[in-house]
């Protein structure tokens, strides 16, 4: 009798889970639909491109939650907008509700 394992795995952010639905909290906290589009793209461009320098390029683990709160406070400086930590929280938190 073969022990033969199949291990199935995929990315499920952005395969199963729509990361963009997290636009309806950012749109709370600026001015305008294209800002927080902004805002949505590159939280998660950040959120790919520091997962991969610090596991390929640096050969370093952060938990994801840690590189999604880094992602999104770089993506809301990159748009000149400083997030308090209850805001942080409120975003961080819309994460875990991706439809």
């Amino acid at each position: 009798m073969s022990s033969t394992k199949i291990v199935l795995a995929f990315d499920v952010y952005g395969t199963l889970f729509d990361t963009s639905s997290v636009i309806n909290t950012v749109r709370k906290f600026v001015q305008d639909d294209q800002t927080a589009n902004s805002v949505v793209s590159s939280w998660r461009t950040f959120q790919l491109e520091y997962t991969w320098r610090l596991v390929n390029s640096m050969g370093l683990y952060e938990s994801f939650d840690e590189v999604t709160r880094k992602a999104l406070i770089n993506a809301f400086g990159a748009q000149g907008i400083k997030l308090e930590n209850p805001q942080i929280e409120e975003l961080m938190a819309s994460y875990t509700d991706l439809t």
